[in-house]
């Protein structure tokens, strides 16, 4: 069902190869890569206003960000524990937030890799300051949209049924489209 292939991709000025699945549906040609070593980060709630926000990260390096933002020793969290800690800009000694982490080891997670996820107090100012910070951690980088639901799938945590329900679920509007 899938094919393997090599496909040069044009990042900024350079161009890279990098390894990729393909599957044709309908005539068209389908995409996603195979295994890579960045770690994603997204604002998981809707941006705006609000009293909690949710910024999430996955990938192998997402438990080491949360050891730098947090000043703590890795082996200090405890997996899928939710803990109360305060956030400091890396390398300097700003504190961004105080609030609730989790970290969930791989692969009993969404995506199939190592999860850390942020609850922040929902102001603008937070949420950018949390965003900056992770951006300058070398490493990561933010998702770009669906990339969270393309790593499960190639990690064997959602079939293409599933990520197909679950893109209909997510655009859903009314009841009877939720329920289908």
């Amino acid at each position: 069902m899938f094919r393997r292939v090599i496909r040069t991709v044009v990042v900024g000025s350079r161009k890279i190869k990098i390894k990729c699945k393909w599957w044709k549906r309908n005539g068209e040609r389908f995409y996603f890569t195979l295994p890579q070593t960045d770690t994603i980060y997204s604002l998981s709630t809707p941006p705006g206003r609000s009293a909690v926000s949710v910024i999430r990260l996955s990938g192998p390096k997402s438990l080491s960000a949360l050891s730098l933002l947090t000043n703590t020793a890795e082996n200090k969290f405890s997996p899928s524990k939710m803990t109360v800690k305060t956030f400091k800009r890396p390398n300097k000694n700003e504190v961004i937030d105080t609030c609730y982490t989790f970290y969930s080891p791989s692969p009993k997670t969404f995506t199939g890799e190592d999860v850390v996820e942020f609850q922040t107090h929902g102001s603008p100012a937070v949420i950018r300051a949390f965003l900056e910070s992770l951006s300058q951690i070398e490493g990561l980088r933010q998702a770009e949209a669906g990339e969270f639901t393309r790593r499960a799938l190639r990690n064997n945590k959602l079939d293409y049924t599933q990520v197909e329900g679950l893109k209909d679920l997510i655009n859903s509007n009314t009841e009877a489209q939720r329920i289908q």
